[in-house]
């Protein structure tokens, strides 16, 4: 629902807010009834407010680490989901494929439907051609913030036509409704508009919408591309997006289309891979399907999404064990009190009982706590 940083935000607000609450009702002055002996509850609740800073402490470390737990799990998504969906990461195709050097005769063979008898899976596929030019990797692949990212010069209006893949949000004062559409509208100060998914600007670029990159044209003068709208998941990952004729007016000299999309039927797109490979690859041709591109841009996001789980994890053990050393120390330190109790007639099993209440209300309020800070960041996400 919006970005990673917001998500988190709210969660993180959310369980300062939280604690800060718990902490206004554990530092007020504790109010005594002495008319009655009071019960269990009553007791463990007085004995949480009488150390205030002990108990917040041990509420914060049990939130926080569940909060991170969560907040991690949070990123979690399937790119594969609903593959076959125009709105999905692959846009409805079933195979991307690229050329070194640029493949001219596969153009020429779809455009005079010579597939039929060359490659009779594709016999009714459909194909887009896309200019590339070069840069460093701006994917989740690089750990590198990259500076001169690739370009991709797509067809957005065939692109806007099909409705494909899934445009999240756009520049305020844009119309999200023209979709590809916007990538063919000039701007005022003569940027080039450009589209990026959401992992290539936030983690690649380091951009946001409304964002300028300044890179060189075919010529060596810089040119501005300013980021107007910001894809969910695709297979653009690690590129910027511009409109094909934008494309070419900065660079004219690019050779011919290097990527190519197609649409093919997803239950043969592995013999349709095969033949492709077979018919253009000594022409330097590679054919992929969509879901195994996919698949591998998002397992680098996975482990590293498992590595903080794991750590979190960790974390959250270890701070267990540390709380539960502090409990125990401070129930050693509390041994003079507990004498008093036993004189005035409380029995050793009612203040072990005492003891557990009171640890386990610190305990669960702090679950609880972490709980729905990092429900919130979900719902956010």
């Amino acid at each position: 629902m919006c970005s990673s940083d917001l998500a988190l935000g709210s969660g993180a607000a959310a369980l300062a807010g939280g604690l800060l609450l718990i902490a206004a009702a554990l530092f007020r002055p504790i109010r005594r009834n002495l008319a009655r002996r009071p019960g269990l509850l009553a007791l463990a609740q007085r004995q949480i407010a009488r150390f205030p800073a002990r108990s917040l402490t041990v509420i914060g470390i049990a939130a926080a680490g569940l909060f991170l737990i969560m907040a991690v799990q949070v990123f979690h998504r399937d790119p594969l989901a609903r593959a076959d969906r125009r709105d999905s990461a692959t846009g409805g195709f079933s195979i991307l494929a690229e050329a070194y050097p640029p493949q001219h005769r596969l153009v020429r063979d779809v455009r005079d439907k010579r597939w039929e008898a060359l490659l009779p899976d594709l016999a009714r596929a459909r194909l887009l051609a896309l200019r590339w030019r070069p840069g460093d990797d701006a994917s989740c692949r690089s750990a590198l913030r990259s500076l001169r990212p690739p370009l991709l010069g797509v067809p957005s209006a065939s692109l806007h036509e099909l409705h494909a893949f899934s445009l999240r949000r756009v520049l305020p004062g844009l119309a999200r409704t023209e979709g590809w559409r916007l990538l063919q509208s000039p701007l005022p100060d003569g940027a080039l508009p450009a589209f990026g998914d959401t992992t290539t600007l936030a983690w690649g670029l380091h951009l946001a919408l409304g964002d300028t990159l300044v890179i060189d044209d075919d010529q060596g003068r810089p040119l501005r591309l300013r980021i107007i709208g910001e894809l969910g998941d695709s297979l653009f990952q690690g590129s910027l997006l511009l409109d094909e004729a934008r494309f070419l007016q900065a660079f004219p000299t690019d050779p011919g289309p290097r990527r190519f999309l197609i649409e093919s039927p997803a239950d043969t797109a592995l013999e349709a891979v095969a033949q492709l490979n077979r018919e253009y690859g000594a022409e330097g041709l590679r054919a992929e399907r969509t879901v195994d591109r996919l698949a591998a841009l998002y397992a680098v996001e996975a482990r590293y999404l498992a590595l903080f789980g794991l750590l979190g994890a960790t974390g959250l053990f270890f701070g267990a064990a540390a709380l539960g050393l502090i409990l125990v120390q401070q129930a050693r330190n509390r041994r003079a009190e507990m004498g008093i109790l036993r004189a005035c007639g409380w029995s050793p099993g009612f203040i072990a009982r005492m003891l557990l209440v009171e640890y386990a209300g610190l305990l669960a309020a702090g679950i609880l706590l972490g709980a729905l800070a990092g429900a919130l960041a979900a719902w956010a996400w």
